[in-house]
C-alpha cells in the first residue's frame, strides 16, 4: 500500500512524543511491506526553510491561487499513487491543499490527535503558568494573548490554519484520540461521532 504520512516535526535535539510515534510508525509500516512517503518537514524554529513554507501556505490560501495548489497536489497524490494519508501534526508546514486533493480523488485520511491544537493554538491548554481553556470556544484570545510563538501576527495564521484543520477533521476517514477529553473536545466542535457519518472517532486507550 502507498501511504502518505504528513507532520511537522519538532525540534529533533529536544525529546517529542510525537516526533518518536510518526517515526515509529513509519518504521513498522515499511518493515511491513508499505511503500510510505514521508516528506522532511521540520517546524523546529523559524528560519528560511520555515519561512519558505509558511509564505506557501499563505499562497495557497488565496482564493484566486488556490486552485495552483490544489492541482499540484492532485498531481503529486496521482503520480505516486498514494492510497491513504495519515496525518499527525499537521501546522505549520503542511500545506492543506493537499487534504483537498485527497477529498477531490476519494482518498482516506486519518488523524492521529496528539495535542489540542485544533482547539488551542498553542496545542496545550496552558499559557503563562496556569491552565487555560479561553480558546475552546474562540481562538480570538489566542491572537489576543500572543500563544503562538509569541506573535500576534504568527498567532492570526495559526487561527486561520486551525479553523481550516477543523473543516478537514469533519471529513476524516477515521480520527485517533488519546484520550475521552480530546473526543469530546471534537464532537463539541462538530466533528461527527455517528456511525452514520463517514468519520469516526476511536479512543486509543
Amino acid at each position: 500500500m502507498n501511504v502518505l504520512v504528513l507532520h511537522s516535526s519538532y525540534n529533533k535535539a529536544r525529546p517529542s512524543g510525537e516526533n518518536s510515534v510518526v517515526e515509529n510508525e513509519v518504521r513498522v509500516l515499511r518493515t511491513q511491506g508499505h511503500n510510505i512517503l514521508f516528506p522532511n518537514t521540520s517546524a523546529s524554529k523559524i528560519n528560511r526553510h520555515w519561512l519558505k513554507n509558511l509564505s506557501k501556505n499563505m499562497v495557497c490560501d488565496i482564493p484566486g491561487l488556490r486552485f495552483l495548489c490544489a492541482k499540484a497536489s492532485i498531481n503529486y497524490l496521482v503520480k505516486n499513487q498514494i492510497q491513504v494519508i495519515h496525518c499527525h501534526n499537521l501546522f505549520p508546514l503542511v500545506d492543506m491543499s493537499i487534504l483537498e486533493a485527497a477529498s477531490h480523488l476519494n482518498i482516506p485520511v486519518i488523524y492521529s490527535i496528539h495535542n489540542y491544537r485544533f482547539s488551542c493554538l498553542n496545542g496545550l491548554f496552558y499559557r503563562e503558568n496556569h491552565v487555560c481553556t479561553l480558546c475552546s470556544k474562540s481562538n480570538q484570545p489566542g491572537i489576543l494573548y500572543r500563544c503562538y510563538k509569541n506573535s500576534r501576527f504568527l498567532s492570526r495564521i495559526a487561527a486561520r490554519n486551525q479553523t481550516q484543520y477543523v473543516h478537514h477533521l469533519r471529513r476524516a476517514s477515521r480520527i485517533l484520540v488519546l484520550n475521552s477529553m480530546t473526543e469530546k473536545l471534537l464532537v463539541s466542535q462538530g466533528v461527527p461521532r455517528s456511525e452514520e457519518h463517514t468519520s469516526e472517532l476511536q479512543s486509543r486507550q
